[in-house]
């Protein structure tokens, strides 16, 4: 599968053409056109303006895999203090006091 058709398959799921998401999102008509008929793959930024608009990864768009949705690099919420200090006194004095440090 190419790169345009999967485009064209996220557009028509979307409801849109694949003109006016090009459009949208700051690509030219031109682009679109090249796409399609040469067989052209966009820009490292013109993917990630469509990766952002369709929720996808651009290794979606490119058809390296077939998980639409990326992984999500979200640093972990850090504990609460209360529970640091519940943890910390379960230990001895010396392994709290290395954890403290971290």
């Amino acid at each position: 599968m190419t790169f345009y058709d999967r485009y064209q398959q996220l557009c028509v799921e979307a409801g849109s053409s694949a003109t006016g998401v090009a459009v949208s999102v700051g690509i030219s008509r031109a682009s679109v056109s090249d796409w399609k008929n040469k067989g052209a793959v966009p820009s490292a930024s013109s993917l990630k303006k469509i990766a952002d608009y369709f929720g996808v990864s651009t290794d979606y768009l490119l058809g390296k895999t077939d998980i639409k949705i990326p992984r999500t690099n979200k640093v972990r919420r850090k504990s609460p203090k209360w529970h640091y200090l519940v943890v910390t006194e379960r230990l001895p004095t010396r392994c709290g006091r290395k954890l403290k440090d971290l």
